[in-house]
This record gives C-alpha cells, sequence and structure tokens, in this order.
C-alpha cells in the first residue's frame, strides 16, 4: 500500500470517531500497542528537540535501505502520533520518505489533541523522517 492510502486508512479511522474523546482513546491505544522502545536509543542523538515533551526518533534501514522508524516520547498522546506516523513511513525508501507531504498534521480529527507546541515538534518528527538518508 503505498504512503497515501495508509494516510487516508488512518484519517478514515480518526474520523469515523467523530468524537474527540474517542479519537484521543484511538491515540492512547496505538501509543499502546506500540513497539517497545529500546531504552539506549533513549540519548540526545535521537532526541528531537522541537517537541515539547522529551521525544525520541531514529531512522535505521533495512538491507534494502528501507526505513525503520520507530519513536517514544514522555507523552501519551504523542506516542500515539508516532505510532501512526511510523505506520506511514516504515519500509519507505529515502525517495518515497522525501517526495511524501505528510496530510496527517494538517487534519483537525487529528491536530485537535495537541498544542501548537506539540504540532511543532510532530512537525519535527516527520520532517527528520522525511530527510533522513
Amino acid at each position: 500500500m503505498d504512503m497515501r492510502s495508509v494516510e487516508n486508512d488512518i484519517l478514515a479511522d480518526l474520523h469515523e470517531l467523530d468524537d474527540p474523546v474517542l479519537q484521543y482513546g484511538y491515540l492512547a491505544g496505538c501509543a499502546g500497542e506500540a513497539a517497545a522502545f529500546p531504552e539506549h536509543l533513549r540519548d540526545d542523538a535521537h532526541l528531537v528537540r522541537e517537541c515539547q515533551a522529551r521525544t525520541w526518533i531514529p531512522v535505521e534501514h533495512d538491507g534494502e535501505g528501507r526505513a525503520a522508524v520507530l519513536g517514544d516520547s514522555e507523552s501519551i498522546a504523542v506516542q500515539g502520533a508516532l505510532a501512526l506516523i511510523e505506520e506511514v513511513y516504515n519500509g519507505r525508501t529515502a525517495i518515497e520518505r522525501a517526495a511524501h507531504v505528510c496530510l496527517l498534521l494538517d487534519d483537525p480529527a487529528f491536530a485537535r489533541h495537541f498544542t501548537k507546541l506539540q504540532m511543532k515538534g510532530l512537525g519535527a518528527a516527520v520532517a527528520l523522517i522525511a530527510s533522513a538518508p
């Protein structure tokens, strides 16, 4: 499935949950289902400094140059957002990631759950993932 289709599926799920409380619960649930984040990657090299809550994002690659994105944050909502962003960007080449315009952050069903500072941090996280070699 291409990146836009993955993103559209995520947004459809959020829009299906018309109630903001249910949407927030969905984000929190995504955080709870995220893969365990290795403690040794919680370091300054992987810290996204623009994020309000401490957030770490290493972008590694498989043998074919496809991204293996993993993120963690001290904020449950941001953890959930990162899990969804990972769904969009994982397994993509550097060219695919750089060419993709992430619409998640612009959608009200997603953005309403974050402060302006958190949105700035999520934007920085997406930019980091998109620009990683």
